[in-house]
């Protein structure tokens, strides 16, 4: 017995394509389309969620609005083409698969789908910048991400921005990563030294502070590259101030030598009875990039 053909309803094929991407098609008498649109919006969201997964989404932040807006294009024009194909169809002799339960079905599936897929391992937590120890890297009022479980692996290499702790549970700091366990690191006539070799810097001229604690100040910026070839920017005011003559360091297992980029207006590793050595255990995580800012040119900013 042939059963009597049914209208399809627009708003209906809309609405069961906005809960899973092709649901609307197969209502509308069209599998094909509807496995091709289901696939389509499975890859995108596989791959959105790989590149959590491996960081790339952390660490190209500025790449996330525009996979947002596929994805939600992706599911606009599921939408769509389910009320188009809806209103095409008209009424049609219902299938096998045009069943209400198995429409109900198809939705739980899916949902449930999302649920076992596990959270990717990629987690950030947001921290503000207090202070200007780490101008020009980080200013007062920055909003920045911290990949928490970056080390979960491997240690912080030197080069790395951190957030890190005294004492656990303490209060947090935000400094960079200078010398690892086993380094000699100094400070000699406000040069940088590591191993007993000279840092190499490169003078790119003033810069104004507005932060510095004092009121308005003209810095020096510069670059500094480290042995392993990480590159990042620092600034000063002088290479006579107090912290610019220090002993040789011997970083100890298990711990870190930390700077400021704003490396005279900054307490880190050089002071030993105030901050000193940080034990790899109170490392919170690594600053990923900038998420706010009273600046809005430097939003999505990574941080090197």
């Amino acid at each position: 017995m042939t059963e009597t053909p049914q209208r399809r309803l627009p708003w209906l094929a809309a609405l069961l394509s906005l809960l899973t991407p092709g649901l609307g098609q197969l209502y509308s008498g069209r599998p094909k389309r509807a496995v091709a649109w289901f696939l389509v919006a499975a890859v995108a969201g596989g791959a959105f969620y790989g590149a959590r997964a491996l960081g790339l989404i952390a660490e190209n932040p500025g790449i996330l609005p525009a996979v947002y807006a596929l994805l939600v294009a992706i599911w606009i024009g599921a939408i769509v083409d389910a009320w188009r194909v809806a209103a095409q169809a008209g009424s049609i002799a219902l299938a096998w698969y045009n069943r209400w339960y198995l429409y109900l079905a198809i939705v739980l599936l899916s949902g449930l789908a999302g649920l076992a897929v596990p959270t990717p391992s990629a987690q950030t937590q947001p921290f503000s910048m207090p202070s200007g120890s780490m101008i020009p890297t980080l200013v007062v009022g920055d909003i920045f991400q911290v990949q928490t479980d970056a080390y979960r692996s491997a240690p912080p290499q030197p080069g790395d921005v951190v957030v890190v702790t005294k004492e656990a549970g303490g209060r947090s700091f935000v400094k960079r990563v200078i010398g690892v366990a086993g380094d000699r690191v100094q400070m000699k006539e406000g040069r940088l030294y590591i191993n007993g070799a000279m840092v190499e810097r490169k003078d790119e001229g003033p810069f104004t502070d507005p932060d510095n604690g004092t009121g308005t100040a003209t810095l020096t910026q510069y670059e500094e590259i480290l042995p392993n070839g990480r590159r990042y920017r620092i600034v000063e005011l002088s290479d006579k101030e107090f912290f610019d003559n220090t002993p040789e360091f011997l970083v100890p297992p298990g711990e870190l030598f930390l700077l400021g980029d704003n490396r005279d207006s900054s307490m880190d590793s050089r002071a030993i009875g105030e901050f000193g050595f940080i034990p790899l255990g109170h490392v919170l995580g690594r600053v990923l990039f900038i998420s706010g800012s009273l600046d809005p040119t430097r939003i999505g900013m990574k941080i090197d």
